[in-house]
């Protein structure tokens, strides 16, 4: 969760957990945000897990780039953090952003047929 300080810069005020549940693994999100953020380049990173509109458990990595990122690149993050799982990514100039936080989670699982949307299965 995160919010927009007056002069536009984003101050994260936490998660609502620190660990990511991946087929019954708890996973820590922090350094993993941090890595992929430092291998892609990229603004911000948030990796998710949860159940899709058909109740299967799939994992989300949303990424905030104002630049293309190159799909050689998510294919070695993914293999690197996410070995023998099927992940979802999605690129966004910008987080969707309200006066109390961010939300993004919600969007991801309720907007799957998104078009910019990109699987990749390692």
């Amino acid at each position: 969760m995160a919010v927009r300080r007056q002069d536009g810069r984003i101050r994260i005020l936490g998660r609502f957990a620190d660990v990511m549940n991946l087929r019954g693994q708890k996973i820590a999100v922090a350094p993993i945000e941090q890595a992929i953020q430092r291998d892609l380049n990229v603004e911000e990173v948030c990796p998710f897990s949860g159940l899709n509109k058909q109740g299967c458990e799939e994992l989300v990595v949303a990424i905030q780039s104002n630049q293309e990122v190159e799909k050689s690149k998510l294919e070695v993050v993914a293999r690197k953090f996410f070995p023998s799982e099927r992940v979802r990514f999605t690129i966004h100039r910008e987080f969707p952003r309200t006066e109390t936080g961010l939300r993004l989670k919600k969007l991801l699982f309720e907007d799957t047929d998104r078009q910019a949307d990109l699987m990749i299965e390692t």
